[in-house]
This record gives structure tokens, C-alpha cells and sequence, in this order.
């Protein structure tokens, strides 16, 4: 009888205890007038003030007295005695302090879950779902702070789940991986790498406007540049006696060339193969170069064939680009036949040719001198992003012109490059 007694003694106190010292902490306020704050983020002490709540002597703090008596409520303790000083030392420094004493007083009141209750905040249950290396649980929440009960229910094995592999192959720029990945959550493993970029080469630049960009012959990486700044040095009616000079100044300055060619010097005509060789590109211009080609369709394509077998047999390429001899707006092809250079230009882009014509003549045919056709060049060059230069590799003075064009582009920010069937073409009308 004595024992039930003082078993029902001791839970009288702790609930007299919790319910003396809420009462304490908030007078007379109400549960309404509390819910009115928009939080209860542990430290907001403005309704729930931890400095007072729980000061048994009432002298305006909690002290080590108060938490020897709390502390002899929550464990049922009736009398002080010699273990009561270290049980609760929370911070193991031998002695019961204000601070163990406000631990305690958590603890043993869940003091997270009733400053949501005073505030009328709402509990609510959240399920976790199982992922490949979790498992599955509920858990209690409050919708409207961040108090959760750390109690797992519901707990649920991590079931069904499916490994898959995502393999990426190699780019220019990256190397290949393999990721494992699940099919059922967000499992995802850190990807490792499979494939080394090996093998990749680029195509010449294609360029639209003031932009350029080229594409991988291996991937689809693609490099894209808005300051485009692009020369295309073309030569027509060589190869001939100053052509080799010329492939040497482009050597020398890493430069690629477009090369419109004749035959109608047959003795340099193993220089087509070495243009090629250079890395340089070859197009058709003519295989005679006389301007009777025009007095028909079938006498330009005759012409026009006769040339591209020599290109091929001499390097293997079918080209398909090439240049009008006078370009497509000349005037001369009207003592030929009237009407020619319009048929011409959609005869030969229904066979899959293209013709390129230019937007700077270095003005080489007029007789000027080296310096001058270099300056004449130049001055054109500062109001273009893009120049498509005409200039002829059967004259010295042109050939020797090349280098300071070449300096002048190098130095402001110029790329040279040479015309593929990607390059935008620039074209004249035909008048004719």
C-alpha cells in the first residue's frame, strides 16, 4: 500500500510540476492569441520563454535547485540524495547546471510538440517513400514549422527497384561513361568513365552571317562563335609559274586556300595535286579559259567536265565547287550567246554544283604592283566580316601581295579559311 502510494505520489508531482510550470511561463494568455505567430522555431522564446519556464522558487531564473527538483519529478526520485548531482549532467562537468536543467525540462515535456499545440499548429503524417538504398516510413510533421517527431512508422522494405545502365559516348570534349541508375526512384550512381575521346576531327567552318560555327566528323559536338571574322583568299586561272612560290608563303603562315584551276598552262599541271596535298581546296574554273565556252550549254559543259576529270585524276576528288571564268554577271558571254549565264548558273545547280563568285577584287588584272593590290585588299577588308577575296596566281606581283594581306588579317582577328559546299555562297545575278 505505502509503495502504490508513493508511485502515485510521484506522478502527481510531474504532472503538477508540467502543468505549474506551463502555467507559469504563460499567465493567463490564451491558445488563440498564440497562434497568431507565423513560427515556432526552436528559440522563440517570446511565447514559450525557456529563462523562466520551469523556476520552481520563483526568483526569476532557473537555477541548479530547480533542476534537482524537476529533476526528482521526472524520475520519481522522493528524496535529494548523493547520485542526484550527476544524474542529468548533460554536460558532464560533475554538477547539475540551469542549462542540464532546461535540457531536461525538453525532454521530459516535448517541448517542440506543444509550442505547436499552443500555437494551433496542425501534426500530420508524411510517407517516405523506399528508394534502392532507403527504406520506406511515416513520420509525424507539423505543416506549419519545422517540428518533426523523429518517430518511423509504416517502415517499408525497399522493393522492386530495377539497376539499368546509361552508357554516353565519347565527344571531343568529354569522355565516354556508364552511369547505373534505377528505373523506379531518383537512384542514380556517380558515372565512371568507359571511353576515352579518341579519333575526333573537326570540318572547316561554315559561316552565316557575323556567326560561325563547325561540326565534329565524329560526334555531334559543334563549336559556335558570334565574332566571325573570315578571309577566303581564292586563286583563279593557275596553276602556273609563280603557283609553287605562293603555296610556299601559305605554308609559312599556316594559311588554307581556295584554288579555281585551268589547264591552260599543261606543264604546271602536277601542281594540282600538291595544291591538294597542302591541304588547300580545288574547284573548276576552266580547262581553256576562252570565252567562246559560252557560245552554249553543251560547249561550257564540255569544257567544264573535261577539267574536273583532270582535278580527279589527279588527286581523286569530285569537287563540286567552281567559279564562272568573268563570274556570273560577265558581260563578255553576251557576244557568245545571249541569255547563257542564266542558263548556266540553274543548269549546273540542278547537277549539284556551286558556284562562288566574291565581294573584294584586289584589282590585280588593272597592272598595279605588289604594294598595291596589298592595299587595295586591306582597305576593302576593314568594312567586311566576311571577304571572299578574287585574286590570280598567274601574277607575280599578286603572289607576293599575299603576305602582307595575310599580316594584316592575322593581326586583327581574322580567320583565313577555305570554301567547302558548306560555305553561305556569295553570288552574282546574271545580267546575261
Amino acid at each position: 500500500m505505502k509503495n502504490l502510494l508513493i508511485k502515485f505520489s510521484s506522478s502527481l508531482l510531474v504532472l503538477i510540476l508540467i502543468f505549474s510550470c506551463s502555467f507559469s511561463a504563460y499567465g493567463t494568455e490564451n491558445i488563440s492569441d498564440a497562434t497568431e505567430e507565423p513560427s515556432c522555431e526552436n528559440g522563440n522564446t517570446d511565447v514559450f520563454n525557456e529563462n523562466s519556464f520551469g523556476d520552481i522558487d520563483q526568483n526569476g531564473k532557473i537555477t541548479a535547485t530547480d533542476a534537482r527538483v524537476i529533476l526528482r519529478a521526472c524520475v520519481g526520485l522522493e528524496e535529494t540524495t548523493e547520485n542526484i548531482l550527476l544524474y542529468g549532467d548533460m554536460n558532464s562537468d560533475k554538477e547539475i547546471t540551469s542549462d542540464d536543467a532546461r535540457t531536461v525540462l525538453r525532454i521530459s515535456v516535448g517541448l517542440d510538440s506543444i509550442k505547436c499545440i499552443l500555437r494551433g499548429h496542425e501534426i500530420i503524417s508524411i510517407k517516405i517513400k523506399a528508394t534502392c538504398t532507403k527504406e520506406g516510413y511515416t513520420e509525424k510533421r507539423c505543416k506549419d514549422c519545422s517540428y518533426k517527431s523523429g518517430e518511423k512508422t509504416d517502415i517499408v522494405q525497399a522493393k522492386g527497384h530495377t539497376l539499368k545502365k546509361s552508357i554516353k559516348k565519347a565527344t571531343c570534349t568529354t569522355d565516354g561513361t556508364e552511369t547505373i541508375y534505377c528505373t523506379v526512384c531518383s537512384y542514380k550512381e556517380k558515372p565512371v568513365a568507359t571511353e576515352k575521346a579518341q579519333g575526333h576531327s573537326f570540318s572547316y567552318w561554315e559561316v552565316n552571317d557575323n556567326s560561325k560555327s563547325k561540326t565534329c566528323k565524329k560526334c555531334s559536338f559543334k563549336i559556335t562563335s558570334d565574332k566571325a571574322k573570315s578571309i577566303y583568299l581564292t586563286f583563279d586561272d593557275g596553276p602556273g609559274p609563280y603557283t609553287e612560290k605562293l603555296l610556299g608563303y601559305l605554308k609559312e603562315y599556316n594559311v588554307k586556300a581556295t584554288f579555281f584551276v585551268t589547264n591552260q598552262m599543261p606543264r604546271y599541271k602536277s601542281l594540282i595535286k600538291k595544291i591538294a596535298q597542302d591541304g588547300h581546296t580545288l574547284g573548276v574554273h576552266t580547262l581553256t579559259h576562252q570565252w567562246s565556252i559560252y557560245s552554249s550549254k553543251e560547249s561550257y559543259l564540255k569544257d567544264f567536265n573535261a577539267m574536273h576529270k583532270i582535278i580527279e585524276d589527279e588527286t581523286g576528288i569530285d569537287t563540286k565547287i567552281f567559279r564562272f571564268p568573268g563570274g556570273t554577271n560577265n558581260t563578255v558571254s553576251r557576244s557568245y550567246s545571249r541569255g547563257i549565264m542564266s542558263v548556266l548558273s540553274k543548269t549546273m545547280t540542278e547537277k549539284g554544283y556551286r558556284y562562288y563568285d566574291w565581294n573584294i577584287d584586289c584589282c590585280d588584272t588593272l597592272g598595279y604592283s605588289s604594294s598595291k593590290i596589298a592595299s587595295t585588299t586591306i582597305n576593302q577588308l576593314k568594312n567586311r566580316k566576311t571577304a571572299i577575296v578574287l585574286m590570280h596566281d598567274i601574277k607575280n606581283t599578286t603572289v607576293e601581295a599575299v603576305k602582307s594581306i595575310i599580316e594584316f588579317g592575322l593581326k586583327n582577328g581574322y580567320e583565313f579559311m577555305v570554301i567547302d559546299e558548306s560555305t553561305p555562297p556569295v553570288r552574282f545575278s546574271p545580267v546575261n
